[in-house]
């Protein structure tokens, strides 16, 4: 199977693996979905790579008490993004994509353990 196979692949597993939370938002161009998902960081990592991004670049800065840190890449015209914290204080995988209209699509996969702490 072809490397975008695989990506869909990866794609269809986050979507059956999770959630939906919440309504859909907007503000200004952006809606954007919430999806909860079991596991913590290492999940999330492991989803993340199983997209198989190109120009992952690591980042990290300043949120709220302490830093943020994650990594970013692309698949195509799409943008991927972990991170360690949110607003939930949760990992979280962010997938933006761009619309033909200028909007941006955002899907928000949150990582949280399950009440038995496990993955």
């Amino acid at each position: 199977m072809g490397s975008g196979g695989y990506k869909c692949s990866a794609a269809g597993g986050m979507f059956r693996g999770s959630v939906r939370s919440g309504p859909m938002t907007s503000s200004g161009t952006r809606t954007t979905q919430n999806y909860d998902r079991t596991g913590n960081y290492g999940t999330a990592s492991k989803d993340f790579d199983s997209f198989a991004p190109q120009n992952v670049k690591p980042f990290s800065k300043p949120y709220k008490e302490g830093t943020l840190s994650g990594q970013t890449g692309n698949i195509g015209n799409h943008r991927i993004t972990i991170r360690d914290g949110s607003k939930k204080d949760t990992p979280t995988l962010e997938i933006r994509s761009p619309r033909p209209d200028g909007s941006t699509h955002v899907r928000q996969f949150r990582y949280e353990e399950n009440e038995e702490g496990q993955n």
